[in-house]
């Protein structure tokens, strides 16, 4: 069982630090391709902290159902405060990716806002195939993380190494190292539609499409 990080104690600060390091770039990588998404029915937002991008999505896609899954109490509530409306369709989960166990073909759209980077390399291809399995086919797969490679300056290996660090003590984090999410998500029948980098090329926001079943995927 994955050890699930403890994000309560720093909820009401989180997203404060988020711009004293980062400036809005955070907000703004997670959401850009948010408006790229065609008629979505269900949305799930797997691991959306304080829920910057609901608002952004009620907007465009307001008929839209959206299940926002996240481990902490404390970030859903601060997701839920943002929305001022009773008419909406936001459905809010507190549970992990063991919530998605035996979901085949449920959304049309899968959004990994800065999530996955928290896994263990142990864990990873189960959450990730648990996410492309709840996702239907032809749906698209919003994902932004960070990214940082042996070409990478040393100021961003260090800025890595010390948020690891920090949530490790701050929310118990068991992951302390930030894997290559591409060599994951291209063992799957997803094609690439899109990327864009931000934050001096440290963050990465990709979008992707699930293969239509029968459809081959090279």
């Amino acid at each position: 069982m994955t050890r699930v990080p403890n994000y309560n104690r720093i909820a009401n600060r989180y997203d404060f630090l988020g711009r004293i390091v980062f400036g809005n770039q955070l907000v703004t990588a997670q959401n850009h391709f948010l408006s790229d998404l065609v008629d979505p029915r269900r949305i799930l937002i797997f691991g959306g902290g304080t829920g910057a991008m609901i608002i952004p999505l009620l907007k465009l896609y307001p008929y839209t159902s959206i299940h926002f899954l996240e481990s902490s109490a404390a970030m859903i509530s601060k997701a839920k405060a943002r929305i001022t409306s009773e008419n909406n369709n936001v459905s809010f989960t507190c549970g992990t990716e063991q919530d998605l166990e035996g979901k085949t073909n449920v959304y049309d759209v899968v959004i990994t806002p800065f999530v996955l980077d928290v896994f263990k390399e142990k864990d990873i291809g189960n959450v990730i195939e648990l996410l492309f399995n709840a996702l239907g086919s032809g749906g698209r797969w919003i994902h932004t993380d960070f990214y940082v490679d042996r070409n990478s300056p040393g100021w961003q290996k260090m800025m890595i190494w010390l948020m690891y660090r920090f949530f490790k003590i701050a929310a118990r984090q068991p992951n302390q190292m930030l894997l290559n999410f591409d060599i994951y998500f291209d063992s799957f029948p997803l094609h690439q539609l899109a990327h864009r980098s931000f934050y001096h090329q440290m963050m990465r926001t990709y979008l992707y499409e699930k293969y239509q079943e029968n459809e081959p995927s090279h």
